[in-house]
């Protein structure tokens, strides 16, 4: 009797097939991360949960029996084979799962014109990378609606703030009714990083490559310093809190000279020492003004926004932050006088993939 309930237990329990979408700083890290919880990940939610598909920008490893996650860094240029465009798309057919769960930890543009085809072919998607969310309207909501029409479910909570739960604030907040009418912040780990190290001692050139180094950046490090990544992350919360605003609507100053936005990346870090001569400049401005330099996101409920540096007053609450820091300021009707502030960690390897690990936990929920 025991036994037979055993196996009708064993039996009722749902299959997941994970797909890891970049097996770089973030990817790699949420593979050791999954092995280490993947049994308290199925205990928790009564459902297996096999890596089945690893991807990186031209080969891809399939085994609908299972792959180590431990062993996939040293495993993968023996085991994978080359694909093009949206073919590894047909290596999933045909797979044992009940459902599939894709993660997207790369910063490809190309890749998250994808999206509505994997909400066609019934796959849910946790998402880090930043493109879709924050494109062009036709293309968010076309994605939106793939996701919707098909039953699937789309979670982007690591594209802001890596693991803190902003995301989740602000639709919460719209959701009971509450309407937000100005979002500002630090909303860069990497920028956040290097402002509160930059003090024109250290020449800026050096702290990227430290930044560089450590992971810290994007994987081009001029997608945080041109102001893109904090751009798209304010276009996503804005959609997130109700607005539609578009990117090009964002008033965006860069810090990259146009000498060194069209290098390959080898090329820009071999010659990131003409960032100096414009950081110096900055950090006289703010010696004089008795402030500090920060890159900040400003968004108000009419729809302007902006993303630049700012020199703030020592004492001010954005500029008082522990290096790799974010912190968003939400201000709406229940919160006027004193605005919600969530503040944290937010870049690095570790928050990041826990914030994929949260989502992934989200979805087994929301399936049972």
């Amino acid at each position: 009797m025991v036994s037979d309930i055993h196996r009708a237990l064993f039996q009722a329990q749902r299959s997941i097939g994970l797909v890891l979408l970049g097996k770089g700083n973030i990817g790699s890290r949420w593979l050791s991360l999954f092995a280490e919880q993947k049994a308290a990940l199925e205990k928790r939610h009564g459902m297996s949960f096999e890596l089945i598909s690893v991807l990186d920008s031209d080969s891809l490893w399939v085994d609908f029996n299972g792959i180590d996650a431990e062993s996939v860094m040293t495993r993968f240029d023996e085991m994978a084979t080359p694909y093009q465009g949206g073919e590894w798309l047909t290596h999933l057919l045909n797979h044992p799962y009940d459902e599939i769960v894709v993660l997207d930890v790369t910063a490809s543009a190309p890749l998250s014109l994808q999206y509505p085809d994997l909400a066609e072919h019934g796959y849910h998607l946790i998402s880090a990378n930043k493109f879709a969310g924050s494109a062009h309207g036709d293309l968010y909501h076309q994605v939106q609606d793939a996701f919707a029409k098909t039953g699937r479910f789309w979670l982007y909570n690591a594209t802001v703030g890596a693991g803190l739960p902003v995301n989740h604030a602000v639709r919460d907040l719209r959701e009971s009714g509450d309407q937000i009418t100005a979002i500002s912040g630090i909303f860069s780990g990497t920028l956040s990083w290097l402002f509160q190290q930059y003090n024109s001692e250290i020449p800026f050139s050096e702290l990227l490559e430290q930044a560089w180094q450590q992971g810290l950046t994007e994987p081009d490090p001029r997608e945080d310093l041109s102001g893109a990544d904090v751009m798209r992350k304010l276009v996503i919360l804005a959609r997130e809190s109700g607005l539609d605003l578009e990117p090009e609507q964002v008033q965006v100053q860069s810090l990259v000279p146009e000498s060194l936005s069209q290098l390959s990346l080898d090329a820009f870090l071999d010659h990131s020492s003409e960032l100096d001569d414009v950081l110096e400049e900055w950090w006289n401005k703010a010696r004089k003004e008795h402030g500090v330099l920060r890159y900040v996101a400003r968004l108000s409920r009419k729809g302007k926004a902006r993303v630049g540096i700012e020199v703030l007053p020592e004492e001010h609450p954005l500029a008082n932050l522990l290096p790799c820091d974010n912190i968003f300021a939400i201000e709406s009707q229940w919160y006027r006088e004193n605005p919600l502030v969530i503040r944290g960690p937010g870049a690095g390897r570790d928050v990041t993939a826990g914030a994929l690990l949260s989502d992934l936990n989200r979805i087994a929920a929301l399936l049972k």
